[in-house]
């Protein structure tokens, strides 16, 4: 009963100390020095712009691999300056004349954040793909080049760079000492033509076709990878041909994969081995002051917030954890949306360029406002078609997204790049608001230290867990410190990965539950949930995105 009544007593706490601007709210649960941890609401519609990286100059070049429409003998790749893809993403397509004299750009967004550009899994220092979600211009600002062997980029002093060492701002990475990881993969050279398709007088691909059924029947017809069920399976050798031809035909080596998750395969591991592509750590030679040059910012979509530009790694500054719209049941978005649905506070008239300037009119915006209802009650008709038929809840809830709020957790050691971009005169309202609320909760703040325990000599940030809980467990615990610490890490882990589906608004903490979840999210590799405790390190530098902290995920090694 004591605990019960000790976490509505905070709920009520939060509902009076919540800082609200606008649309959108921030509550911190965690804070010392330069940690925040917040737990934030607002509209979904503006969730993409809130991981931004810092600035990159126009002249930045981005990779992306090019679909599986592709032909072997045309590259692969695709390159990209992100001065033009910023000049793409906001203007559109190369101006077309039109019959009538004029001048037109047809819009490229949908067919933009669909291309894969290069990223690094960190876990595998492999190269990835990610997708970009936002593009905007920042302004001018002092940027400097960084030069490794072959590989140089030019960006902002507090720009993160991954080095051998962890991420660094650029400022902090030493010539001659540090090393940065480069996107090592190259053109081939060589004829595309392929020595193994043919081994000991038998065909590969005929064998491949023979197997299918037997292989694809042992999975259960499913892909291997990722688990997708009534796909065309192909015919994969785990080990590739090139490397031992002798288990071409040897049916223990192969599995059955989807088309799009046999191709990735095929990207990670190289076209007969010589292309391989993944990064490596090279030398820094050299970091010079160019000058003061326009830069841009994008947002990413992966769970490494990272990706490769000019071939070289860099990233951002924020973990999070955000409801998934794919983990609620339709029955309560549908209640959210048609009770409570977003409705934007400020609306422009239309003009050219990337921010309105004039505000609509009274008369406009009540119209606008009915317009905007009126296609809720459209959204939540369809939602509720579909439930009629059987559909799942991740489609479903898709079409509701527009008008719902997002829950988001996020913990951070800098965010002065993010209040000064999001402050700005000409970022979108709705993200200015949601930038106030976040500095109005700082300032409430102050100096207080929130749920930062000293814990066997250590300071340990753990959002959700309460001074009482910890008395607890130090009193009755016989484990040695790092145990204890590290279980008090994975409550609180599992309690930031149920943002999800809880708001944690006064039901009694389960801690056998909380560990029983944590252990299914190590196992599952669902390790974001991860990054929210953290334990001071004792250093001032940077254990991956975190400035002096080290999180949970870092701590355990992923």
């Amino acid at each position: 009963m004591k605990k019960t009544t000790r976490m509505k007593t905070t709920t009520m706490m939060r509902k009076i100390m919540t800082t609200k601007v606008g649309s959108s709210e921030a509550f911190c649960i965690c804070h010392q020095d330069n940690l925040y941890t917040f737990v934030l609401r607002y509209p979904r519609m503006i969730h993409s712009e809130f991981m931004t990286h810092r600035c990159l100059t126009a002249d930045t070049v981005l990779t992306f691999d090019l679909p599986s429409g592709s032909r072997w003998s045309k590259y692969r790749s695709y390159q990209m300056t992100l001065g033009d893809f910023w000049d793409k993403w906001e203007n559109g397509s190369t101006p077309h004349a039109t019959r009538w004299g004029g001048v037109r750009r047809y819009d490229m967004k949908g067919r933009l954040n669909k291309m894969r550009l290069r990223s690094v899994d960190e876990s595998t220092m492999e190269v990835t793909h990610t997708t970009i979600t936002d593009c905007w211009k920042v302004g001018v600002k002092p940027v400097y080049k960084i030069t490794a062997g072959d590989f140089s980029v030019t960006c902002t002093a507090d720009h993160l760079i991954l080095t051998d060492s962890g991420w660094k701002e650029l400022q902090d990475i030493a010539v001659g000492r540090d090393k940065v990881y480069c996107n090592t993969r190259k053109k081939c050279t060589e004829p595309r033509f392929d020595p193994y398709k043919k081994i000991n007088g038998e065909w590969v691909s005929r064998w491949n076709k023979k197997v299918n059924p037997e292989v694809s029947e042992r999975q259960g017809f499913r892909c291997a990878d990722c688990g997708a069920e009534n796909k065309p399976l192909e015919i994969h050798h785990v080990i590739p041909r090139y490397e031992n031809p002798d288990l071409a035909f040897d049916i223990n080596n192969v599995i059955a994969l989807c088309h799009d998750c046999h191709k990735l395969r095929h990207s990670k591991q190289g076209w007969q081995g010589v292309s391989q592509c993944n990064v490596m750590a090279v030398e820094v030679d050299s970091i010079e002051y160019v000058g003061e040059e326009e830069v841009f910012d994008i947002s990413v979509s992966s769970e490494y917030h990272n990706f490769l530009a000019n071939g070289i790694t860099v990233h951002n500054c924020f973990s999070r954890n955000a409801s998934s719209s794919r983990a609620i049941p339709v029955a309560k978005v549908i209640e959210q949306v048609r009770n409570d649905p977003f409705i934007p506070s400020n609306v422009y008239m239309n003009q050219s360029g990337m921010v309105g300037t004039v505000e609509a009119s009274e008369d406009t915006y009540e119209s606008f406002k009915d317009l905007w209802l009126k296609a809720v009650d459209n959204a939540v008709a369809v939602a509720e078609s579909m439930v009629a038929l059987g559909i799942h809840k991740q489609h479903v809830n898709r079409i509701l997204e527009p008008f719902q709020y997002i829950n988001v957790i996020v913990t951070a050691t800098e965010w002065e790049n993010f209040l000064h971009l999001r402050l700005a005169s000409d970022a979108q309202p709705e993200m200015q608001d949601l930038a106030r609320a976040i500095k109005g909760e700082m300032d409430k703040v102050g100096n207080n230290i929130i749920s930062v325990y000293h814990i066997c000599g250590k300071y340990v940030s753990l959002p959700f867990i309460t001074q009482e809980e910890v008395d607890e467990h130090c009193m009755n615990s016989f484990s040695s410190s790092e145990v204890l610490i590290n279980d008090l890490m994975l409550i609180s882990s599992a309690r930031c990965a149920r943002v999800s589906y809880n708001n944690h608004d006064g039901s009694c903490p389960d801690e056998h539950k909380d560990k029983k979840l944590a252990r299914r999210l190590l196992d599952a590799g669902h390790m974001s949930p991860m990054e929210h405790p953290c334990i001071w390190a004792g250093d001032m530098r940077y254990h991956k995105n975190l400035y002096g902290w080290e999180s949970l995920r870092c701590k355990l090694g992923y």
